[in-house]
């Protein structure tokens, strides 16, 4: 997520003529005339998604922090905490609450 809005930052600055002569100062003359930028999108497929999903909902600077900080907290997500095997009643009890709130079918490996 974080190198998809570095590319749409640069992207949006390189609307300014100047800025993108400088930003492709090292290339050939003319190798980007007429070459549209894309817009970047999330990979990762769902894992994308979910991460977009993420950030929207708890905003820009907490999801940075969260994943410069490493304190998943920050963003209400929290490593899941195994009390007993997968045979265990309310591991899965547990297990079966976080994908019915998280939405995500792979949010526990129980």
């Amino acid at each position: 997520m974080l190198g998809v809005q570095l590319f749409n930052s640069i992207r949006a600055k390189a609307a300014n003529n100047s800025y993108r002569r400088r930003f492709e100062g090292g290339l050939p003359a003319g190798d980007c005339i007429g070459v549209s930028i894309p817009v970047a999108a999330p990979g990762y497929q769902d894992a994308g998604a979910n991460a977009a999903s993420v950030l929207s909902t708890v905003g820009n600077d907490r999801f940075r922090a969260a994943f410069f900080l490493g304190q998943t907290d920050l963003v209400s997500l929290q490593p899941c905490l195994e009390q007993g095997g997968e045979d265990n009643v309310y591991e899965r009890e547990a297990a079966a609450k976080a994908t019915e709130v998280s939405g995500f079918s792979d949010a526990v490996s129980a």
